[in-house]
């Protein structure tokens, strides 16, 4: 009866002893995950803030685009007229 006692008492031991352990585990990894969901989200704030100067350089770039075939036409209409002017 003695040795049952033991026995109990010793497995009672172990699992707080491996509970303690799996906690502690569960701790750590709860811990690296948190580390990952913060750089998650640092790295999403910096894409979004990426796409917006992206999305501002299209803006200019069509902009620029549009002034540049204006300027064109412009040209092309001056040398029609000096053409002209030399015939």
């Amino acid at each position: 009866m003695l040795n049952a006692v033991t026995c109990f008492h010793c497995t009672a031991c172990f699992t707080l002893q491996q509970l303690s352990r799996v906690n502690a585990e569960v701790r750590s990894r709860e811990d690296i995950i948190k580390e990952k969901q913060q750089f998650l989200d640092s790295e999403n704030d910096s894409n979004q803030e990426q796409e917006k100067k992206i999305s501002l350089a299209e803006r200019m770039a069509a902009n620029l685009r549009l002034q540049y075939q204006d300027v064109e036409k412009q040209r092309d209409q001056f040398q029609s007229e000096v053409s002209q002017c030399k015939h």
